[in-house]
């Protein structure tokens, strides 16, 4: 096997002004950036959840919300904690510095953003934060347990919610007294369908039984609903 680092990193810059996201895209795509952008929370945390970035630009102003939001949701979700963020505004006091820092953010800078100094602190940022990928010459098998909740159960499967998203064709071992009591416990599973979002880093994922008798296929389709 051989290490090897991403070239690209994907940058994701959140701002309600377009001048600025249209300034910020030239300076980081000639720069060989991965670009993104969001103007507003709903369209940040859909663009987070597509593709978590390896960094994020952030407006402390964004219309009648704000910047310190993105971050309490970035903080309190699994898997994007650690997403550095650089907090920028047009307002440069103490205490919104302070505010930012305290809240999380890596960096704070002033607009407008000069692009030398902006590019130096993103190479940085980036490099501190930055780990080695490892490419294995064959694909690796990999068990690992997580916790997660059964939404919904039927014979053709279950929906599980949990903090992975799995792959399409995953398969699963879910230990689960219920499925052990409807006698479906020695079924293989197989996950269907991509994983759909249920909040910011919870994920609904199909899961298909193989290989069920119909005895068992029989006592969950008599499950009454109460």
């Amino acid at each position: 096997m051989k290490l090897k680092r991403r070239d690209q990193k994907e940058i994701l810059v959140i701002d309600d002004d377009q001048d600025t996201r249209t300034y910020l895209k030239k300076i980081l795509e000639n720069a060989r950036y991965s670009y993104s952008e969001a103007s507003n929370i709903e369209k940040a945390t859909t663009a987070i959840e597509k593709k978590a970035p390896h960094l994020i630009l952030l407006d402390y102003k964004l219309g009648e919300d704000n910047g310190f939001q993105v971050m309490s949701q970035l903080k309190g979700a699994q898997g994007y904690a650690n997403i550095p963020v650089i907090m920028v505004s047009a307002t440069t006091t103490k205490k919104l510095v302070v505010a930012s820092v305290a809240k999380g953010a890596v960096e704070f800078m002033g607009k407008p953003l000069k692009a030398p100094v902006l590019l130096q602190k993103l190479k940085k940022i980036l490099q501190d934060y930055e780990l080695g990928s490892v490419t294995f010459d064959s694909p690796q098998t990999v068990k690992a347990s997580i916790h997660g909740d059964l939404i919904r159960i039927n014979e053709m499967g279950v929906i599980l919610q949990s903090s992975v998203k799995f792959a399409r064709e995953t398969s699963l071992v879910i230990n689960s007294e219920y499925l052990k009591k409807m006698g479906a416990s020695p079924c293989s599973t197989e996950t269907a369908g991509p994983a759909k979002v249920a909040n910011p880093g919870v994920y609904r994922n199909e899961v298909h039984f193989r290989g069920m008798d119909e005895k068992t296929a029989q006592r969950i389709r008599n499950i009454k609903v109460t």
